[in-house]
């Protein structure tokens, strides 16, 4: 008979507030998990939550390239609204 991998896995004792047992094996049933699969892969979710410092500097320069674009764009709105007024007013816009 084969040795089951998961007999070989790190066994870990834990204290949860009341309640959230409960809670966790309630969302396993629904997600069709045991209750150490819901947890292990609740730990596993929570690892992707934080961006790594790449990600991070990848996304800060997406916003800054984003804030340049949107200053265009403010700018060139600008000229297209005091041209209205212009209008507005009977005057030649240029």
């Amino acid at each position: 008979m084969k040795k089951n991998p998961v007999a070989e896995w790190d066994k870990f004792m834990l204290r949860m507030p009341p309640g959230m047992r409960d809670k966790l094996k309630k969302v396993a049933n629904e997600n069709s998990n045991s209750l150490n699969s819901e947890i292990i892969a609740r730990l596993e979710q929570s690892f992707n939550l934080h961006p790594t410092e790449k990600s991070f500097d990848a996304a800060f320069t997406r916003m800054e390239k984003a804030t340049i674009e949107m200053e265009e764009r403010s700018k060139e709105l600008e000229k297209y609204i005091l041209k209205f007024k212009a209008l507005e007013e009977g005057r030649n816009p240029e």
